[in-house]
Formats: structure tokens, C-alpha cells, sequence
């Protein structure tokens, strides 16, 4: 019953994270996917990584760790979004479509 739950929050927590990295890349915040770890590093994500890593699955809490995570949890979401039609690459940019910039003024 608890795995339904943790489940639910993680599946969430993804959702929130999607939107918010889509918001960040619509304001040049974000415009390579290095600039997306960066930003992520800066978070209240990467405090609750650090306190409760089972939570996230991550295994390796060093600094190798926590950058390959966040390289990965990035990536993904970029990728998602790239999927959606929210964001494209324009060779090493990151460049927010229509579809982007309206998520960015419905949760602005």
C-alpha cells in the first residue's frame, strides 16, 4: 500500500518538475543542458537528494553521483518535453516552442 503512495508523489514530483525546467528554459534560464544541471544544483531538489536519497533511487551521494544523477534527471525531462512539443535543439540550445511559452504563462 505505501509503494502506491510513494509512487504517486514520485510520479508527481516529476510532473512539477517538467513544468518548472519548462518555465526556466522559456526565461533563458536554462539553455543547455549543462545550464539545467546548474540550475538544478541550486534547488530545493538537490537539498532533498542529499537528506533522503532512497527516495529518488539515487545510490551514490557523492559528487560524481549526484552529477550523473542530475545529468540524467535533466536530460530526461528535456527529452520529455522535446516529446511534448514544448522545446526543440537548435544545435547545443535548448529554445522554447509556442506550446513552451504557454505552459510558461499558464503557471507564471
Amino acid at each position: 500500500m505505501i509503494d502506491r503512495y510513494i509512487y504517486i508523489y514520485r510520479e508527481r514530483d516529476v510532473c512539477i518538475i517538467r513544468v518548472h525546467v519548462c518555465v526556466q528554459i522559456v526565461g533563458e534560464t536554462i539553455t543547455s543542458l549543462q545550464d539545467g544541471i546548474d540550475y538544478l544544483s541550486w534547488t530545493f531538489l538537490f537539498r532533498r537528494l542529499l537528506v533522503n536519497p532512497s527516495y529518488y533511487d539515487l545510490k551514490d551521494t557523492s559528487a560524481e553521483g549526484m552529477n550523473v544523477f542530475l545529468s540524467d534527471l535533466i536530460s530526461n525531462t528535456v527529452t520529455d518535453l522535446e516529446e511534448a512539443g514544448c522545446v526543440e535543439f537548435q544545435d547545443d540550445a535548448i529554445l522554447p516552442t509556442f506550446l513552451g511559452m504557454y505552459i510558461h504563462v499558464e503557471h507564471d
